[in-house]
């Protein structure tokens, strides 16, 4: 993430979601939903959540709610999902897209979590932070 954050998105980098704002009704038609609205403010949401894991990413010394909050942030996501995809009526195909996205939140969720217990015990390293290589 830190190497996204330094330079421009390529390879290994979370996918761009200014699309979903650029062409919501597109989006929305091509996966079922009738209306555009709700992919449009699905992207300002994604948008918002890239700039702070952005901001959080550049600091010199992390802290932990800052590590913290994309890991709750990713399970919500994957909850909200599976809500959708149990309630939502869409067609197997944007199910089968919307698991498929869940799975690769849920091991991003993972993998943080994993950052957050090298980050050692609360109280460690000067109390909330730790130096990040």
């Amino acid at each position: 993430m830190r190497a996204c954050a330094r330079q421009r998105p390529g390879p290994g980098c979370p996918p761009d979601a200014r699309p979903l704002v650029a062409a919501p009704r597109a989006i929305a038609s091509l996966v079922g939903i009738a209306s555009g609205a709700t992919i449009a403010a699905a992207g300002v949401v994604l948008i918002a959540y890239a700039a702070s894991l952005v901001r959080s990413a550049r600091q010199e010394r992390m802290k932990r709610t800052d590590a913290w909050t994309p890991i709750v942030l990713n399970l919500a996501w994957v909850t909200g999902t599976a809500v959708v995809v149990a309630a939502a009526g869409l067609s197997r195909q944007v199910n089968w897209m919307l698991l498929l996205v869940a799975d690769v939140v849920i091991v991003f969720a993972v993998l943080e979590g994993i950052g957050l217990r090298r980050m050692g015990p609360p109280g460690a390293d000067a109390g909330t932070t730790r130096q990040l290589a």
